[in-house]
């Protein structure tokens, strides 16, 4: 004999697909980033919200995001300008893979700093005493000084 369950599952339906976005790069964005900071099963929670990286109340609604971020462009990432706050309209944009790796909790070099390394370089610090004073690999000083890293 069939049970009948009458609309129990006609809500979440709508719910799951009434912006028709489910199949798309922004909402897979929101998503894992959600994960990230809500989900103590996700195996990134430890860098994002086990140190305290939230998620605006705003923000746990996709359509909410989409209005305030856009859609995804081609060839950008969720960015937030201060590493060391949450996902929020004021902290997010989208960015490029370079611009972002930049703004890494463990990179150890700035815009600024790369400036000053090729500048001491001009002034005739040698690659060894460089990195010991940066504390980065004389691999890394030479690529920030032939340009190749933190190009200004």
């Amino acid at each position: 004999m069939k049970r009948n369950r009458g609309n129990r599952n006609k809500g979440a339906a709508h719910n799951r697909f009434r912006h028709g976005m489910s199949r798309t790069g922004t909402y897979s964005t929101w998503s894992c980033m959600k994960s990230r900071c809500l989900n103590p099963n996700n195996s990134d929670f430890a860098h994002w919200g086990g140190r305290g990286i939230t998620v605006c109340d705003q923000w746990l609604v996709f359509e909410n995001f989409l209005r305030d971020m856009g859609e995804k462009p081609a060839g950008k990432t969720l960015e937030r300008l201060d590493v060391n706050k949450g996902y929020s309209p004021e902290n997010c944009v989208w960015a490029d893979r370079t611009t972002q790796s930049r703004n890494r909790t463990y990179n150890k070099l700035t815009l600024s700093k790369a400036a000053d390394i090729r500048a001491k370089r001009l002034k005739g610090a040698d690659y060894r005493s460089l990195a010991s004073e940066f504390g980065v690999s004389e691999y890394q000083i030479g690529r920030v000084i032939r340009g190749e890293a933190w190009a200004i």
